[in-house]
């Protein structure tokens, strides 16, 4: 499948990264997630980390996108497998390009959730490639 926008095939790339590497957490992949959350006593639940946006612009600008703040608890599930999936893309990708290339990657991946809702047997590569989703359009609130 041919991809026009090279920031969706990205995004579908590091869009399941940590469930896949899930049950096989090296300790590199840990690397990239460290001091994004806490494990709370509740089970299920964590505790957003602060991020200092001067130590860690790509990472700040993830939380900000996905809309977490520092101390918020949430429940774990698949919109925050999305979010530490989009930490470790803006952690690995971040000396690569851009802060604002970056953006549209994280973008891409945050969007990508609420279509999962939507669709049973969901392949995000091959909704980028359809067409039906357009990064250059897509705004941050």
């Amino acid at each position: 499948t041919d991809l026009a926008d090279p920031y969706q095939m990205i995004a579908a790339l590091f869009n399941d990264f940590v469930i896949y590497f899930r049950e096989k957490m090296s300790q590199e992949v840990e690397a990239w997630l460290a001091g994004v959350y806490e494990k709370t006593s509740e089970q299920g639940v964590v505790c957003i980390s602060p991020i200092d946006p001067r130590v860690d612009k790509a990472s700040a600008m993830v939380m900000g996108i996905f809309g977490y703040t520092a101390g918020q608890t949430i429940i774990i599930h698949k919109i925050f497998s999305s979010y530490l999936s989009a930490i470790a893309a803006a952690r690995i990708l971040k000396d690569a390009m851009p802060l604002e290339d970056l953006a549209q990657i994280i973008v891409c991946i945050y969007s990508l959730n609420f279509v999962y809702a939507r669709k049973e047997n969901f392949n995000s590569l091959k909704y980028l490639s359809s067409g039906l989703f357009d990064s250059n359009k897509t705004r941050m609130a």
